[in-house]
């Protein structure tokens, strides 16, 4: 797969996006993406599956188990994860490179989402 021909999402399953930047094997891979994250709860829990991401590259396909604040009391939540049970879907998606507009050059926040959240003309990058 490449950069020109990217992975579409289908607009009926909400995902979770998280950006890494280590060249890493697959036990800390689980724990990087299982990291405290700045995301907003409610938008979270609407998602079922999580993609750890490299470079625009879909490393790492996971099912989320649960959302949790953060034990140091710095407003961030801690995401639990599971692999996920479905092998074609982690077939299809890994490895795979996701679109443009999920990567943003120089865009500092390593949280996507698929889908919109909140009012209908609230600007929201997904």
């Amino acid at each position: 797969m490449n950069k020109k021909n990217p992975v579409k999402f289908p607009r009926n399953i909400e995902i979770l996006m998280v950006k890494i930047h280590l060249n890493i094997k697959i036990h800390s891979l689980f724990k990087s993406i299982k990291f405290e994250w700045r995301i907003d709860k409610k938008r979270a829990e609407k998602c079922k599956i999580i993609f750890g991401i490299e470079d625009g590259k879909i490393i790492g396909v996971f099912e989320i188990d649960k959302i949790t604040p953060s034990k140091n009391g710095t407003g961030r939540k801690v995401i639990y994860i599971k692999p996920h049970k479905n092998k074609k879907l982690i077939k299809y998606y890994l490895y795979r490179f996701i679109e443009k507009k999920y990567r943003k050059k120089g865009d500092r926040n390593p949280v996507r989402y698929n889908f919109r959240f909140g009012k209908k003309n609230s600007i929201i990058f997904y």
